[in-house]
């Protein structure tokens, strides 16, 4: 791959997908849905790293869609593609399996975004060093690593299916 078409399209029709999973599938028991983020110091780590987590994937995706030829030549750029798309498949996978109830499926999922933004943030880091953008990618990584698939995901998982909220 020696074109930024790829993660156009990546960009344009996943991104879409992502944005649409979540506004047709507005959660009804919102108790649940919410799990462990209502404490206000989850909520407030939450919300902080999940915008910081925006800003970082608009930033590498402006970034990777601008690239220069030499790193549009690098072999980490076609690897990231794969990552790149990953983590937006799987995350608009997330509200529609959570909403139904899917347990397993749902975690999975977050799993998947998870390694895929640690994959990420990784490809960053070889194609651009240790700029704004990786840092911020780092970011992203623990907001799906830590605040999403550990905390809420386990969070979540007790309050679905050990305590039936």
């Amino acid at each position: 791959m020696h074109d930024v078409l790829p993660y156009a399209m990546s960009f344009a029709v996943f991104g879409s997908i992502v944005l649409l999973s979540y506004c047709t599938n507005v959660p009804t028991n919102t108790v649940a849905i919410w799990a462990g983020l209502n404490k206000t110091w989850a909520l407030a780590t939450w919300t902080v790293t999940g915008t910081i987590s925006v800003i970082a994937y608009m930033t590498f995706s402006i970034q990777l869609l601008s690239a220069d030829e030499a790193t549009i030549f690098s072999p980490w750029y076609e690897y990231n593609w794969y990552a790149y798309t990953t983590f937006l498949a799987s995350a608009a996978c997330y509200m529609p399996l959570a909403t139904r109830g899917y347990h397993f499926m749902t975690i999975f999922a977050l799993a998947v975004t998870a390694g895929s933004t640690c994959a990420m943030a990784t490809y960053s880091v070889l194609l651009f060093g240790w700029d704004v953008t990786s840092i911020l990618l780092m970011v992203l990584a623990f907001h799906c690593t830590v605040v999403d698939l550990v905390y809420w995901g386990g969070t979540w998982w007790y309050a679905e299916v050990y305590i039936r909220i």
